[in-house]
């Protein structure tokens, strides 16, 4: 006569040496899984949520069991509602981002739903993952684009029009010289008409002078002292998730690379938003140059009267035909891409009194070096006049 098993039927899971049964596992996986996970069934009843469920809504489970949407969030239904209908009908997985009031706060919630079949029954699961942080990010990013984009153009446009403004008020100037030679030997009856002329041009040459002024008029007149540091974490807290947080276009990860920052450096010149959105640009340009992941290092040091700091990238590197006009306006090799933000770079570092260059490194990838003044109160020579004794 055979023995009789006195092993448990239910089926079992083997982790690590120890054989635990399937309900524990799956119910120890359905708590610990950072995620919300629910199931309802056709009606829109709640049959099941995880531990997620219940610690982000403040809700025990048996508020959750036998109640609709409807019941629970009644602002919020009717989408939801709409959304597992259109699962239970098609029989197929949705994907989308829905809105979700918790804790008087909406957020914003990535939500994969699936139909279910369970001993003849129809289900509807789902799991969600709060992106709210993520969103406001990439919303962020898209404003800061924006007005990158904008005072990118403006500082295009206004150096083209100076250049044309300076050409045409040469070519002005020239004409009243010419001008003047033909009325020195011009008769009475002609000379008004010539001292008209010659105002006419004279007024258009003071509207050209006020359009270049104009254009010069972007940046404030004074420099302010900035400190480095600060500028360069501020504009990394900007782009760190769509850098770090988000694969490249082939699946790649980015590392950004902190530890050349130092804590404090010299004060140097220039303008804080302005340089933030210059340290964005670079970043984000950094990025766009490594498809396959890699790493972005930032370093910042002072050296004499200066600030250095650099970014580079393990990318592929600029191609040697590209390197000396990359930081001309409008000069681009991407598609969609306004050719602007190197432009204003360049032209940013001129007024601060510093520079930008750029270099290929080996085996691969580009750094970009920037010099920065630093910031030393000047004492003019009219000062040093008044505080000298006479005498001296």
């Amino acid at each position: 006569m055979k023995k009789k098993s006195t092993r448990s039927s239910k089926k079992s899971v083997r982790t690590t040496g120890l054989e635990v049964s399937t309900e524990t596992f799956l119910s120890d996986f359905f708590a610990e899984v950072p995620a919300r996970v629910w199931v309802k069934d056709e009606t829109g009843k709640y049959v099941f949520v995880n531990r997620g469920c219940e610690d982000d809504f403040r809700m025990p489970k048996s508020q959750w069991l036998g109640k609709t949407d409807a019941d629970l969030f009644p602002q919020m239904a009717t989408g939801v509602m709409n959304n597992d209908r259109q699962v239970l009908e098609t029989g197929t997985p949705l994907k989308n981002t829905e809105l979700a009031n918790r804790r008087h706060r909406v957020e914003f919630v990535f939500t994969l739903r699936f139909p279910m079949t369970i001993a003849g029954h129809k289900y509807i699961a789902g799991v969600g993952i709060e992106i709210t942080r993520e969103i406001l990010a990439l919303e962020g990013m898209r404003v800061q684009n924006e007005q990158l984009f904008r005072s990118e153009r403006l500082r295009a446009i206004g150096e083209l029009t100076s250049g044309l403004a300076h050409d045409l008020n040469n070519n002005l100037n020239s004409v009243v010289l010419r001008l003047n030679v033909i009325k020195a030997s011009a008769t009475r009856e002609q000379v008004p008409q010539f001292v008209a002329l010659e105002r006419l041009i004279r007024d258009s040459a003071a509207r050209v002078r006020r359009v270049t002024d104009y254009a010069h008029s972007q940046y404030p007149a004074e420099k302010e002292k900035v400190g480095l540091p600060e500028v360069i974490r501020d504009a990394l807290e900007m782009v760190e998730y769509s850098i770090e947080r988000v694969p490249t276009l082939r699946g790649g990860r980015i590392r950004i690379d902190r530890r050349g920052i130092p804590l404090s450096l010299p004060q140097v010149w220039g303008w804080r938003s302005e340089l933030r959105h210059l340290f964005v640009n670079l970043f984000m340009n950094a990025r766009d140059a490594m498809p396959d992941g890699g790493t972005i290092a930032i370093e910042a040091r002072p050296e004499g009267e200066n600030v250095i700091v650099s970014v580079s990238d393990t990318g592929s590197g600029i191609a040697p035909e590209h390197l000396a006009r990359i930081f001309d306006p409008f000069f681009t090799t991407k598609p969609n891409n306004t050719g602007l933000g190197l432009s204003m770079a360049r032209d940013l570092m001129r007024r601060v009194g510093g520079q930008i260059e750029a270099q290929n490194l080996e085996p691969g990838g580009a750094r970009f070096t920037l010099t920065f003044q630093i910031a030393v109160e000047q004492v003019t020579q009219s000062k040093v006049t008044k505080l000298r004794k006479p005498g001296d």
